[in-house]
C-alpha cells in the first residue's frame, strides 16, 4: 500500500471523506467527545463515525455512526483516523487501522517518549499495512473551510475560528492553541493548523512542504522545538522557491534549560539552534524571535498577502516622540526608509502642522481632521506604506477603521498606538483588520512585523562555537592523528609531512620538505597542541637534537607521535572548516574567520549536504565573509572554491559515516589554492548514521 507524503498527505488530512474517531465518545464534556462536537460544529461534509468497545448504543445519531468494532466500519477511500485511545493501545490501533485501508491518522495520546513506547510505535508503522502518523502527544489538525476537526483543541470547541489564508505548523499543541486564540481575537482566520507533537512519523517539514501547495493558503507561521525530518528540508525549500509564498518560524529551545525541556516533554534530540536557524534561513523560511513577533507578522501578512509595496515610510504621528521613536525602528531596519515629504500637500484641516516625516499630528479630539491628513499622505506618490499612531486620549478608536478606510488608490496602512493598554484592545484591532489595515501593539513591533513581512529584516549573527561543537559531537569517539586523518582523507590538500620516531628521520624530513619544518606531535590525544608546546618550529639542522628531545618527551606522556611538516608560504587567508553530524539538520560544514582572526572577524558560511561547492562557493564570495575574501587594501583575493571544494569533502565524509567530526584548523587559503595545515578528527562510532 503506498504511503502518501508531502503535499498527498497533507490534502488528505485536510480532506477526508471519512473521519474514524477510535476511543471517541458522544458524551458532552468528555475530552474525546471533542473532534465529533467540532466536525458537526464546522460542517464536516464526510462521514463521521465513532469506534468505542464500551459504547452504551450502536446506530447513527445527528449523522454520527456509532459502533463498537471497527470491523464493523464501513471504510471509505480517503478515509482517516483519530486515535483518542490510551497510550499503551495507540501502536496496536495504528495496525488495524492500516488493515482496514486508512492512510493515516492522528495520535493525541501522550506518555509515549520511552524506548520501548517508540520501538513499538515504529513496529507498527514498519508494518504491511503501515499508516502514516501525525504525534503522537499532539493537539491534532484542523482545517476550517471542510470542518475537517481531527483535534481536540479547546480554542476550536470555545470559539468558531474564521476561514484565512494562514496555515499553522507547531509542534507543542498548547503553543498552537495559543497562536490560534490570539489570532482568532484579532479577527485572523486561518486555513489549517497542524499539531505535530512528537513526530514519530511526519515531522513539520514535511507539513509545510504539503501546506505550501495548498491554494487556501498564502502564508505559514511555524513554531519549531526541533527538526525531526531533514530528508525535507530540500524540499521544504523548493516549495517556497516554487510557491512563492512566505513561512515564518520561531525557533524554541536555544538555551541549554530549553533543550532539556523540550526534551523531556517530546523526547526530542535539540541541537545547537543557531546552526538550524541559519540553515531554514537559508532555504528560504524567515525566522522570528518570539511567539509574539509571529502572531505580529501574521497579522500583516492577513491584510496585506496580495499587496506589493516598497520600503519608503511615511509616518502620521498625534505625538511627536512616537514620531522620532517610529523613525528611529526605520531606519534600523534595511530594506525600508523614511519617504521623502518634499511636496507633501496636506488638507486645509491640517492648518498649522509642519509638512515633515515624520509627520506630528497632534489633534485633540478632531478624529476626522486626523484621518483626513493620514489620507492624503497616502496618496502621495513617493510613499509606498504609511505608519499611523493614534491614541484613545486624542481619537475616538472606534470610528478610525471606518473612517480610515475610505480611501481609494492608497498605499497600505498601518496603525500602532501610543500606549499599550490601547493596543491590547483586541475589539479595536480586530476592527481595523476587517477593514484592511493592519496593526501592531507598539511602535518597535509594526516596524518589525512590516519589514518581516516584506523579508527585509536584518539577519542576526549565529556564530558556531567550534570547540564546543567538537566537545558535544566527539565525545566518546576515537580521535585520529594527523597522518591517520590524512589516509582517511586523502582528497584535501594537506600540507606535506612525515612521520618522526626518531632525530635522524627529522634530518632526512627537513632535508625533504626543506627548512624550516614544524615538528609537533601527531595529535591522536591532544586537539590543541600550540597552546600546550606541542609544536616547534625547527629552523636548520643544528637545532634537530634539542627539539626533537624536547617534543619527544612529551610525545611520550601523550601517547603521541611525531610529524614533521612543511612551512606553508606566508600572504594567505586562515581559516577554520569544521563538518559534524547536527542532530536536527544532519551533516553540516563551517567556514569562519581561523586563528587570531577568530576574535576580530565575525560571520560564518553554513554547509549541508544538499549544498554543491560551485553554490558554496557563491555564498562565500556573497556572504558575510566576502568583503574579506575578495582582497583588501590591495591583497590578493582568496580561492574561494579551493575552499568550498575542502568544506563540501568534509561534509561528505560526515555524511558517508567515514568521520564523526572534523575540524580543520587552520586552512590557509590563497589566491590559488588553499592548503589544510592541521586537523581534529574523530572516527563514526559503531552503529553511528549520520544520513
Amino acid at each position: 500500500m503506498s504511503r502518501p507524503t508531502g503535499a498527498a498527505l497533507v490534502d488528505l488530512l485536510c480532506e477526508p471523506t471519512q473521519v474514524i474517531v477510535m476511543g471517541g465518545s458522544r458524551k458532552p464534556g468528555h475530552p474525546s467527545a471533542r473532534p465529533v462536537q467540532a466536525m458537526l460544529k464546522y460542517g464536516f461534509r464526510g462521514d463521521i463515525v465513532v469506534v468505542n468497545p464500551n459504547a452504551e448504543v450502536e446506530g447513527t445519531v445527528d449523522g454520527v455512526l456509532q459502533v463498537r468494532d471497527l470491523a464493523a466500519v464501513p471504510v471509505l477511500p480517503g478515509a482517516v483516523g483519530m486515535i483518542a485511545v490510551r497510550a499503551e493501545h495507540v501502536p496496536s490501533t495504528l495496525v488495524a487501522l492500516g488493515e482496514r485501508g486508512v492512510k493515516a491518522a492522528v495520535a493525541i495520546a501522550s506518555g509515549l517518549e520511552s524506548g520501548a513506547a517508540r520501538a513499538a510505535i515504529a513496529a507498527a508503522l514498519d508494518s504491511a499495512a503501515a499508516v502514516r502518523l501525525i504525534g503522537p502527544n499532539c493537539v491534532g489538525t484542523s482545517t476550517i473551510a471542510t470542518g475537517a476537526q481531527l483535534n481536540f483543541s479547546s480554542v476550536i470547541a470555545s470559539t468558531t475560528v474564521r476561514a484565512g489564508g494562514i496555515a499553522i505548523v507547531t509542534q507543542s499543541g498548547a503553543v498552537g492553541n495559543g497562536i490560534l486564540q490570539s489570532l482568532d481575537r484579532l479577527g485572523i482566520g486561518i486555513s489549517t493548523w497542524f499539531s505535530t507533537g512528537n513526530e514519530y512519523d511526519a515531522g513539520a517539514l514535511e507539513i509545510i512542504a504539503g501546506v505550501l501547495e495548498r491554494e487556501d493558503t498564502h502564508t505559514v507561521g511555524v513554531f519549531l522545538e526541533g527538526v525531526t525530518d531533514q530528508a525535507w528540508l530540500g524540499k521544504v525549500g523548493d516549495a517556497i522557491r516554487s510557491s512563492g509564498k512566505r513561512v515564518y518560524f520561531v525557533k524554541a529551545a536555544t538555551s541549554a534549560s530549553g533543550k532539556s525541556a523540550a526534551a523531556g516533554h517530546t523526547g526530542r534530540l535539540v541541537d545547537d539552534s543557531s546552526i538550524t536557524t541559519r540553515v531554514l534561513e537559508s532555504l528560504g523560511l524567515t525566522p522570528v524571535g518570539s511567539v509574539s513577533e509571529l502572531i505580529d507578522v501574521l497579522v500583516v501578512r492577513h491584510v496585506e498577502h496580495d499587496i506589493v509595496a516598497g520600503g519608503e515610510i511615511a509616518v502620521v504621528s498625534v505625538s511627536g516622540a512616537s514620531g522620532v521613536l517610529a523613525a528611529d525602528r526605520i531606519e534600523e531596519r534595511t530594506g525600508l526608509r523614511l519617504a521623502s515629504a518634499d511636496g507633501w500637500s496636506l488638507p486645509a484641516t491640517a492648518e498649522g502642522v509642519h509638512v515633515a516625516n515624520p509627520l506630528d499630528v497632534p489633534f485633540l479630539g478632531r478624529t476626522d481632521d486626523f484621518c483626513d491628513v493620514v489620507a492624503s499622505v497616502r496618496r502621495e506618490p513617493g510613499v509606498d506604506r504609511v505608519v499611523g499612531v493614534v491614541s484613545s486620549l486624542a481619537h475616538e478608536l472606534d470610528r478610525l477603521p471606518v473612517v480610515m478606510t475610505a480611501v481609494t488608490g492608497a498605499a497600505p496602512l498601518g496603525i500602532t498606538f501610543l500606549s499599550e493598554p490601547d493596543g491590547e484592545n483586541s475589539d479595536v484591532r480586530r476592527a481595523f483588520h476587517e477593514n484592511g489595515i493592519a496593526t501592531g501593539v507598539t511602535v518597535d513591533r509594526l516596524i518589525l512585523a512590516i519589514s518581516r513581512s516584506m523579508r527585509l529584516a536584518d539577519r542576526e549573527d549565529a556564530l558556531l562555537d567550534s570547540h564546543r561543537a567538537a566537545d558535544h559531537h566527539s565525545r566518546d569517539s576515537a580521535q585520529l592523528d594527523l597522518v591517520e586523518g590524512a589516509a582517511v582523507m586523502p582528497e584535501l590538500p594537506w600540507a606535506p609531512f612525515e612521520e618522526i620516531t626518531t632525530a635522524k628521520d627529522l634530518a632526512r624530513a627537513g632535508e625533504r620538505l626543506g627548512w624550516p619544518v614544524f615538528l609537533k606531535t601527531s595529535g591522536r590525544t591532544l586537539s590543541h597542541r600550540t597552546e600546550l608546546g606541542a609544536v616547534r618550529r625547527v629552523l636548520s639542522p643544528e637545532q634537530i637534537e634539542s627539539s626533537f628531545a624536547e617534543l619527544a618527551s612529551l610525545a611520550s606522556r601523550f601517547d603521541e607521535g611525531l610529524v614533521a611538516q612543511a612551512s606553508v608560504r606566508t600572504g594567505g587567508y586562515e581559516l577554520l572548516v569544521a563538518a559534524y553530524p547536527h542532530s536536527e539538520i544532519g551533516p553540516v560544514g563551517v567556514v569562519r574567520p581561523g586563528g587570531v582572526l577568530a576574535e576580530l572577524l565575525h560571520g560564518e558560511e553554513i554547509v549541508t549536504t544538499m549544498d554543491s561547492a560551485e553554490e558554496v562557493g557563491r555564498r562565500l564570495r556573497e556572504g558575510e565573509l566576502g568583503p574579506w575574501l575578495g582582497g583588501f587594501r590591495g591583497s590578493d583575493p582568496c580561492d574561494v572554491d579551493a575552499v568550498a571544494a575542502i568544506v563540501t569533502n568534509c561534509v561528505r565524509a560526515v555524511a558517508q559515516n567515514r568521520l564523526a567530526f572534523i575540524e580543520l584548523n587552520p586552512v590557509i587559503a590563497f589566491h590559488d589554492g588553499a592548503t589544510v595545515v592541521d586537523a581534529v578528527m574523530h572516527r563514526t562510532r559503531k552503529g553511528e548514521d549520520h544520513d
